[in-house]
Parts: structure tokens; sequence; C-alpha cells
């Protein structure tokens, strides 16, 4: 969250902590995880390609799947994702035991979930405000890294923990 809006700013911080998850978190093996929600970045090139990679992976697997690819006009003006979005029905609150963000920038959308996710497990590329990640794929030093590359590094990871 940049200060170009500062008063913004401070109520999207007031936001975040008030509606952080309060469920514990750590690493969790693939074995423990049935329900799983990916936050894809909308603006990648990539995005198609990474939803298909997230698709196939947790398929395989027997997991629940809920993927959040908002468009432009799934923003409220504060730059939260709206609920029709952002949750499975519409109306009631998420369950989940991983949530991924793959999304590159640190933007409120990206914090809010993060943090407000239920998940006991929770993978992101950049540490949020209130250190919502358990596990942090940033990209590599010197370039920027594609959502595809992210989940395939993430997916290699994953299949370590036991």
């Amino acid at each position: 969250m940049a200060n170009k809006e500062p008063v913004k700013d401070i109520f999207r911080r007031m936001k975040i902590r008030h509606d952080a998850s309060r469920t514990p978190t750590g690493i969790l093996p693939l074995g423990g995880i049935r329900v799983v929600t990916v936050l894809l970045d909308w603006n990648e090139p990539d995005a198609e390609a990474a939803e298909a990679a997230v698709r196939e992976f947790f398929g395989k697997r027997g997991c629940e799947l809920f993927i959040i690819n908002p468009g432009l006009k799934d923003f409220t003006c504060f730059g939260r994702i709206r609920k029709r979005v952002r949750l499975q029905d519409g109306k009631s609150a998420r369950r989940e035991d991983l949530f991924i963000s793959l999304a590159s920038g640190s933007t409120f959308a990206e914090q809010y979930e993060a943090a407000a996710s239920p998940a006991r497990f929770k993978i992101g590329r950049n540490q949020t405000l209130i250190d919502s990640y358990d596990f942090v794929m940033s990209d590599a030093p010197i370039r920027h890294s594609s959502q595809l590359e992210i989940f395939a590094a993430i997916v290699e990871y994953l299949l370590k923990i036991k």
C-alpha cells in the first residue's frame, strides 16, 4: 500500500487488522489439505495458464478448489475485492486449508485476502503488513517471475513437505 492516499491507507490498515483471521496457521503437508483458495493476479498475461496449472495440480489430488481472479470492475472504491467474487457463493464465509496468492504486487486487495483468509496454511509472493504468510516465494533477484513459474516452485516445496 503506497502513501499516495494516506487517509485511505489508514482505513485500509484498520480494516485488515479488524478482519484478520484468528485461525492459527503453520506449514501443512499436502495430505492435510482438502480445500484450497488461490488468488491470481488479474494483470499478469499468464493468468489463464497459471489457473490451468493450479486446477490440474489440485484436481489430481481431489482438493476442492476456489480461484479468485477479479477483473477491474470487481473492486470496491477502497480497493477490496467485492464479496460476490471473493466468497464462493457470494454470501457465506470461506473455508479453506490452504491459501495461495500468486499476485505479484503488494496491493491492498492481496493483503486483505491473505489476512482475512481462514486457511491454516498461507503461501504468498510478498510478506504482508501483518505477516500473514507462513511461506513466501519471492521473485528471482534479477527478473520478475511469472505466476506459472512461482506456482511451479510452490508445487516443488509442497511435494517435499511431509
